[in-house]
């Protein structure tokens, strides 16, 4: 299938953006002021981008225009044709030598009777921040684009804006997570819909509220239907207040996330938005989550047993978090959501992606570790190594840090050969060997570590490796969605 990445580009212009390019100047003549590309070019800015290629996009070179021209016209009969630029963004001034690689967008125009309707269709950036600034993004992957200059890739986390007629928020956050974790596969809005049963031509399943539409979207119900055709695992954390399917008090949805994310996994947060004019009265609105900022100077996690006495015996690696990483098709790309900014009164709907098996939940897993530590801690004899008497003293002063990741196998022996000492020497093979031999195929991983280590250096006294895939557990994370409920779809 042809799409907008490779697609063959038609009038190239270049842009040399350094020195007196003005992006609030070229949006403003060229794209009508339109915010989300404002958003991006700054994104591009912060890249350092000298060079900006233009491209039009045509749909006798692109099967996915034509199919997305199709939907439209069904959706709404005054729909006429659309105009598609794709910007490549370069970090040389100069086309002949455009250097590196930093990303693209693509921009559609879509034009009816009533008047046009400009959105990003999509768009793929280097993340702007990396772990040097505490940001930590495990979900990326590597995209290909064809350009009148040649081909490139650029890797980043897929970005898509609703059009509010053939697809909506929900959509958008499927998209970025599908592109997440299947890397080889994209997954268009004609598909999705065909999954949810959503036809266009049908004023009884239309989505959106373009065109005098019902202002439909998905529902949790939808959401499965879909990840599930998809061949994945959904599990889906719902919270209707007042209703069978409210969250149980003891659970926490911001814990339940940032599980998710530590295993590289993205995730899908909804909402319930406020009664204003801006968003026409009660609804729902759903982003996707593919990564956390960390605070390693945050007061919190102390301050919280010191003055508040609350106290598990260790501190959670989540302690230091500060913000979620997350794409909003209403703002742009690569926004952070702080960490308690929704509360569990807005809070409705948390999609997570669970390992095929996975039988022990990851709270199992780190309180067998924590048990683990302790074990140890109190039949080792003192003196065999410095660091294991340390670990020993910060077991039984209640101060380890434990950060809980499902890993797999091949992923981390091929790490574990590439470890070093403080010397220098590495694992030997043998050991290597040995340990790959009694490892199951995945596993929960715990990095047991300290407040004065983990936040800073995340160096660690060790691991603790539990099997995640045992018959006779279950997991105590509800997987429940209620019945279909137009008046509950993300829009």
């Amino acid at each position: 299938m042809s799409d907008f990445r490779s697609a063959l580009g038609s009038d190239p212009t270049w842009q040399a953006t350094d020195g007196t390019f003005s992006n609030f100047e070229f949006v403003d003549t060229r794209f009508a002021s339109h915010s989300i590309l404002r958003r991006i070019l700054s994104l591009a800015r912060k890249l350092k981008y000298q060079g900006m290629l233009e491209e039009r996009i045509l749909p006798a070179n692109c099967f996915l225009l034509e199919e997305e021209n199709a939907a439209l016209a069904l959706r709404l009969p005054d729909f006429r044709h659309s105009e598609v630029v794709r910007l490549s963004f370069f970090s040389c001034n100069e086309s002949s030598s455009p250097g590196e690689f930093l990303g693209y967008a693509i921009v559609k125009q879509d034009y009816h009777d009533s008047g046009p309707f400009m959105h990003v269709y999509e768009a793929v950036l280097r993340a702007p921040r990396g772990p040097k600034e505490n940001n930590y993004s495990h979900c990326h992957r590597t995209f290909r684009v064809c350009t009148t200059l040649g081909e490139f890739t650029v890797a980043g986390i897929l970005y898509a804006q609703q059009n509010n007629a053939t697809h909506v928020c929900a959509h958008v956050a499927l998209r970025t997570l599908l592109s997440c974790v299947l890397p080889d596969v994209d997954v268009s809005y004609a598909q999705l819909n065909a999954w949810a049963g959503v036809d266009n031509s049908n004023p009884a399943t239309s989505l959106g509220t373009r065109g005098g539409g019902s202002g439909g979207g998905l529902s949790s119900e939808h959401i499965e239907r879909i990840l599930n055709h998809a061949g994945l695992n959904p599990e889906l954390i719902v919270n209707e207040p007042n209703s069978p399917a409210e969250l149980p008090a003891e659970l926490e949805f911001q814990k339940l996330l940032y599980g998710y994310l530590e295993s590289g996994r993205p995730v899908m947060l909804g909402f319930e938005l406020g009664s204003d004019p801006v968003n026409n009265g009660d609804g729902r609105h759903i982003i996707p989550i593919f990564g956390h900022t960390f605070n390693e100077d945050l007061w919190a996690p102390e301050a919280e047993r010191f003055y508040f006495r609350h106290n598990l015996g260790y501190f959670t690696s989540e302690s230091w978090l500060s913000s979620y990483l997350a794409h909003d098709d209403n703002f742009g790309p690569y926004v952070c959501l702080p960490r308690h900014y929704l509360s569990r009164r807005q809070f409705r709907l948390l999609v997570g992606l669970k390992p095929a098996g996975l039988a022990v939940p990851p709270d199992s897993a780190e309180a067998w570790a924590f048990d683990f530590a302790n074990y140890i801690a109190g039949r080792l004899p003192a003196g065999l190594a410095p660091w294991l008497d340390r670990q020993t003293a910060f077991t039984q002063a209640q101060l380890l840090v434990l950060r809980t990741l499902h890993v797999r196998r091949a992923d981390y022996i091929a790490q574990l050969r590439t470890w070093r000492d403080r010397e220098g020497f590495d694992l030997e093979p043998a050991h290597a060997d040995t340990i790959a031999g009694r490892l199951p195929e995945a596993f929960w991983l715990v990095e047991v570590s300290a407040p004065e280590l983990f936040p800073n250096s995340r160096r660690k006294f060790g691991e603790v490796l539990i099997a995640s895939q045992r018959s006779d557990q279950a997991s105590s994370t509800p997987s429940h969605v209620p019945q279909l409920n137009p008046s509950a779809a993300y829009v």
